[in-house]
């Protein structure tokens, strides 16, 4: 084989593998953002740590990220418990309204006769399902968030190592990415100071 062939054929291997390292990563990019992300947002903080640790990066990166940590699962636990509670008292207010029609059908049967208006057609036909129906949509969403509850783990965890990981040694990483830049360093500088 010619270097002539050679390379044609180094380009397509080349891509083949670009395209199977993007399909392995493509499930976890999205953590990996949110977890620059995070970092960017927490460099505050880190830097604030970082001078009462006294230049100890990982014990204030580490902090940082617990802090974040606390931040974001904390109230994210509460909404969650807080939407399950909902969903069930929905589905027993709903099964409730369902076994006692009568007292109900009672209480508005003056505004059945003023109104002409059929409380009972309207509960059995239109309400009763509506409720129904939200409240299976409430719990299988739920359970669809509990389903995916393992990625959803993983993607966190690999979202706070990132953050971790950027926040550490973010300086290093910026550092070998100018070296292996092909820009003049002043050019890099100005780059990554509008990054």
């Amino acid at each position: 084989m010619s270097s002539k062939d050679a390379k044609p054929f180094l380009v397509v291997l080349l891509l083949i593998f670009l395209s199977l390292f993007l399909a392995i990563i493509a499930g976890f990019l999205a953590a990996l953002v949110f977890g620059i992300l995070l970092a960017a947002i927490a460099h505050p903080l880190y830097r604030w740590l970082l001078q009462k640790f006294n230049s100890n990066a990982s014990i204030a990166a580490l902090i940082a990220v617990l802090i974040i940590l606390l931040v974001i699962i904390l109230p994210f636990v509460g909404i969650l418990s807080l939407l399950t509670k909902e969903a069930f008292n929905l589905f027993s207010s709903t099964r409730e309204l369902l076994t006692a029609q009568e007292p109900f059908q009672e209480a508005l049967r003056p505004l059945t006769e003023r109104f002409g208006f059929d409380f009972k057609e309207f509960l059995d036909t239109q309400l009763t399902p509506l409720l129904q129906n939200l409240g299976l949509t409430i719990s299988r969403e739920i359970g669809g968030l509990l389903s995916n509850a393992l990625k959803l783990i993983l993607n966190f965890f690999i979202m706070l190592v990132t953050a971790f990981y950027i926040l550490r040694d973010g300086r290093s990483l910026a550092d070998f990415l100018m070296k292996l830049s092909p820009l003049k360093t002043d050019e890099e500088l100005n780059l990554y100071a509008t990054f």
